[in-house]
């Protein structure tokens, strides 16, 4: 997050989105050479992730490092912002705001993936441990790294009989 606004911001708590899954549900060719994160709906599933305080100027970073213009046509950008109610790690529902990939056809979003470059893997994979996300969070991801087919047929958010 520092990298993409130049500065460490306020993290407020660990949390997760309710009815959510972990997605790859978009191809990056230019930066990471694979799928990238995306929230997927998905009832009873969770997504984890952090809360951050941030500023105007921290969130048009953002705005620009995921290819968002809140004056363009939502179809025409790489990720739209999205409000969203996530809970923390005391179990206080937060209003937040958040990223979503632009699929095109909403219907297809749960059957896309483009599995994560190993590069990006370690990215997102370092963040949970910064932030001290659950387990749960990073056997959805190893999921992710280890298979070329879209884990929404392996249930993703089934991993009790796999090994890593």
């Amino acid at each position: 997050m520092r990298e993409r606004i130049g500065s460490k911001p306020k993290v407020i708590s660990e949390a997760y989105l309710e009815n959510h899954r972990l997605g790859f549900t978009i191809y990056s060719k230019l930066t990471w050479k694979g799928g990238v994160a995306d929230i997927v709906p998905e009832a009873g599933s969770k997504v984890w992730g952090a809360i951050y305080e941030l500023t105007e100027p921290q969130l048009e970073k953002i705005d620009h490092y995921e290819g968002y213009k809140k004056d363009r046509d939502p179809k025409k950008n790489f990720y739209n912002r999205l409000e969203v109610e996530v809970v923390d790690k005391k179990g206080v529902k937060q209003p937040c705001l958040t990223y979503q990939a632009e699929v095109g056809d909403e219907k297809r979003r749960k059957y896309l993936y483009h599995r994560p470059s190993e590069k990006y893997y370690e990215v997102i994979r370092k963040g949970g441990e910064e932030h001290g996300l659950p387990k749960e969070f990073f056997d959805h991801l190893k999921v992710a790294i280890v298979t070329a087919r879209n884990p929404v047929a392996m249930r993703m958010n089934d991993t009790s009989g796999m090994t890593f």
